[in-house]
C-alpha cells in the first residue's frame, strides 16, 4: 500500500480510538511531516541519498529538486479521508539530523543552500548552527 492508503488507515483508527474515549475527544488530523532523526541511517540527508542525487551527497545537484517533490507529495496526502494538520511538510532541522550535521559539517550545504531548499519546502530553517563570529 502506498503513503496514502497507510495515512487513511491511521486516520481511521485514530478517528475510531478518539470516538471510543469518555469525555468527547475528537481526532483533528495527523501531521505527516518527515522527522529528523539521531540515527544516521534514519536521517532526511541518508533518506535523499539512497534516491540517487547526481552528486550522490545530500547538498549537491539534486537536492533542490527531490525537497520539492517531497514537499508536494506530503501535502498531497490531504484528502477526504485524511486530515492534514501541523506542517505536514519537509523542514530540514540540521541541528536534529545525524546525516544533515554531518553534511553541514563537510561543507556540503551551507546556510545559503539551505534557505534555497526551505524555498520549496514552505518553511524557514530551524535549529542551524551559526558561528558565533558571523557578521549580521
Amino acid at each position: 500500500a502506498g503513503m496514502q492508503a497507510h495515512a487513511e488507515r491511521i486516520c481511521a483508527i485514530a478517528s475510531k480510538a478518539a470516538s471510543a474515549l469518555s469525555g468527547g475527544a475528537s481526532f483533528a488530523g495527523i501531521d505527516v511531516s518527515m522527522c529528523p532523526s539521531l540515527a544516521e541511517d534514519e536521517s532526511i540527508a541518508t533518506g535523499f541519498e539512497s534516491l540517487g542525487l547526481g552528486s550522490g551527497v545530500f547538498g549537491g545537484t539534486g537536492t533542490l529538486t527531490i525537497s520539492a517533490l517531497t514537499t508536494r507529495v506530503l501535502k498531497s496526502l490531504g484528502s477526504d479521508t485524511v486530515t492534514l494538520v501541523g506542517y505536514s511538510g519537509l523542514m530540514l532541522p540540521v541541528c536534529e539530523d545525524a546525516g544533515l550535521a554531518k553534511r553541514a559539517s563537510e561543507g556540503r550545504c551551507t546556510v545559503s543552500e539551505l534557505l534555497l531548499y526551505s524555498t520549496v519546502c514552505g518553511i524557514g530553517l530551524d535549529c542551524v548552527p551559526i558561528a558565533g563570529d558571523t557578521p549580521v
